[in-house]
């Protein structure tokens, strides 16, 4: 699968579309896991804001195949680490290898090791641990809750660069 990808804020409106549409379903099942604690959703320090704004300080980014948006996220250097978030990928194109090429592509570019955060009974830390992400730190989350309101565990999973021979 030859994935290219795009910022977010050159694409045309049916790509940009196509986007916002992977964004609302994926976000939508989401919260019926977790939501926001914070009633003004204000950014936080792992980058989440309110509803489903693009954060101006990481780099938008739209994944295509064959013309078509397949995935999104938003990426930036962050301590000795490429920063994750808002990874997304549309429904009907998940299991399909689009995660681990699009980590491949990003290592081989960057050279360094990824990180990202994930909130328990999402499924996604099992998914990234597939994909050659380790655990390094748990917490109770400071910015969501359940969606009746008990604590969530939100886990910082770290990818380390592995140079190829």
């Amino acid at each position: 699968m030859n994935l290219r990808r795009v910022q977010y804020d050159v694409l045309d409106s049916r790509l940009r579309g196509e986007i916002d549409a992977i964004r609302h379903a994926s976000f939508d099942e989401l919260r019926k896991i977790y939501v926001l604690a914070r009633p003004d959703g204000a950014a936080t320090t792992h980058g989440i804001g309110g509803a489903l704004g693009i954060d101006a300080e990481w780099l938008a980014v739209a994944v295509l195949f064959s013309g078509s948006a397949v995935a999104y996220f938003e990426y930036r250097r962050q301590d000795n680490a490429l920063a994750i978030k808002s990874l997304c990928v549309a429904t009907a194109m998940r299991r399909r290898g689009i995660l681990r090429q699009l980590l491949e592509q990003l290592s081989a570019e960057y050279k360094t090791a990824m990180s990202l955060w994930c909130v328990e009974h999402t499924g996604n830390q099992a998914i990234f641990a597939r994909v050659g992400f380790h655990l390094l730190h748990a917490e109770v989350s400071p910015y969501f809750t359940t969606p009746d309101g008990r604590p969530i565990m939100e886990y910082q999973m770290l990818r380390p660069f592995v140079p190829l021979p």
